[in-house]
């Protein structure tokens, strides 16, 4: 899906810690501002799979470095 608009750097699926359902929720971080744009731009507010896609920007790609601190 989101191969069309660009390759990601990283894609991260959120898992419950418990249950290790999915959560609806995941992070794609891209290597340009233009490709996240574009791609917010074409998914945000589309029906997936029955579910009402939300897309925004993280401007300052603070979780980005959280995660990463994190898992190292």
């Amino acid at each position: 899906m989101f191969r069309k608009i660009a390759p990601p750097i990283d894609l991260e699926v959120f898992y419950h810690p418990t249950t290790k359902k999915h959560m609806g929720m995941a992070m794609i971080v891209f290597t340009s501002f233009a490709e996240a744009h574009k791609f917010v731009l074409e998914y945000n507010g589309k029906s997936i799979m029955g579910g009402q896609v939300i897309c925004c920007h993280d401007p300052y790609c603070e979780f980005y470095y959280i995660i990463m601190y994190y898992r190292n």
